[in-house]
């Protein structure tokens, strides 16, 4: 499971420094704002089909191939970039990206989670993981940054290639460590207690919504903030730091989500904490580029550290068999992938329409607005069942 952690990390500082680059990059290259948002997009369309179709071949394939294949294809998709080329060479790092993201991302998170020791919570480990990824997304944006100003974007895609490479090595290492038995299911939602993490049976389907709401106005934040900062004047390192104080923010408190879904209610918290999301991202227009900008980035990386943790529990909340959790992370993930393909659109559309500042308040409570409506109407539907399995082999 450490080995999870520590692969997770790297990636995510690969990952990190590859988006907030390649942003950067191509608004420095002046390419307009809705073609960035289409190339965010198509990355994010490429990563939803190898997620789903991630949950169908785990424990089919080897680890090789889910594993340091994808990482190697990252690796790839960064190197490119090094070149400094415009164009189709810029799609096809991006398709890269996707498609290797889309796979190691199931496949890993998968892993670490049935490797788990069994006295581990769920939460706590949904917490730590995800956690390192934040940390990991910080550090990737604070370098990459740095390195972008002093020595170039080159240099800052050099970052990326070599993380993603020491992360391929890691993953080959994981492979060769025996498996340990799955933790025996947290036997969640039999619980009647009121304070306790009780979820009804359609909490799953609620995880799956949240996950688009929350990937929409991240990847639409994302696109939105580098181009506003860039045209205000900031430099890429500044905008490197901010990033990496969202992101640390985000790391802190996941952990702490994690251990404490035990005296919290999912559900409120995790609509709470996306609402706080939007209102935090709705606001960077209005609060200058100094202390209040680094406020509202310290309080998107809590709302977001917070919703993703949460959501992600509530996922698996019910305690799914050991043979359907890696479909139903896919699933999650898939929604993710989903949201972090109309988010770039609609942030691109909006700023290119009504200006930067309109999408930063439009893009998020339209996708909030829509969590709440099927949040208002999941209840009724009669949902039953959590795996959305039958009739699939299992894997």
């Amino acid at each position: 499971m450490i080995l999870g952690f520590a692969s997770i990390f790297v990636i995510a500082i690969a990952e990190g420094a590859y988006l907030i680059m390649i942003v950067s990059y191509l608004e420095r290259s002046r390419v307009p704002v809705n073609q960035i948002g289409a190339i965010l997009a198509f990355l994010s369309v490429l990563e939803a089909i190898t997620t789903l179709g991630a949950g169908f071949v785990l424990r089919r394939w080897p680890l090789l191939v889910t594993l340091t294949v994808p990482l190697l294809a990252q690796a790839a998709s960064a190197a490119i970039l090094i070149f400094q080329p415009l164009g189709l060479a810029v799609w096809a790092s991006a398709g890269l990206n996707g498609l290797g993201m889309g796979l190691v991302g199931v496949a890993l998170y998968t892993t670490t989670l049935d490797r788990r020791p069994a006295g581990l919570r769920l939460g706590t480990t949904v917490g730590w993981y995800t956690g390192f990824i934040a940390a990991g997304n910080g550090v990737g944006a604070l370098l990459s940054g740095l390195l972008a100003d002093e020595r170039g974007f080159p240099a800052a895609f050099v970052l990326s290639t070599v993380c993603f490479m020491l992360a391929a090595v890691l993953s080959v290492v994981l492979q060769v460590l025996p498996a340990v038995p799955a933790p025996e299911p947290e036997p969640i939602r039999q619980s009647n207690k009121s304070g306790g993490l009780t979820v009804p049976a359609w909490a799953w389907l609620a995880a799956t919504l949240a996950a688009f709401s929350l990937a929409g106005i991240n990847t639409a934040f994302e696109i939105l903030f580098p181009v506003y900062g860039l045209r205000a004047g900031l430099s890429v390192a500044v905008i490197g730091s901010l990033e990496g104080l969202k992101a640390l923010f985000a790391g802190v408190i996941r952990p702490f989500s994690g251990m404490a879904l035990a005296r919290v209610r999912l559900m409120p918290v995790n609509t709470a904490s996306l609402i706080g999301l939007a209102v935090s991202v709705a606001l960077v227009p209005w609060v200058g580029l100094q202390a209040g900008l680094a406020a509202i980035m310290a309080a998107f990386g809590l709302g977001f550290g917070t919703s993703r943790v949460v959501s992600a529990t509530l996922l698996l909340a019910d305690g799914p068999r050991q043979e359907s959790s890696g479909r139903r992370i896919s699933y999650y993930s898939t929604a993710l992938c989903v949201g972090a393909i109309i988010g770039p659109w609609i942030a691109g559309v909006l700023a290119l329409r009504l200006g930067i500042s309109s999408a930063f308040v439009l893009t998020p409570v339209l996708f909030v607005g829509l969590f709440l409506a099927a949040l208002a109407l999941l209840p009724r539907l009669g949902v039953r069942s959590p795996d959305l399995l039958k009739g699939f082999p299992h894997a």
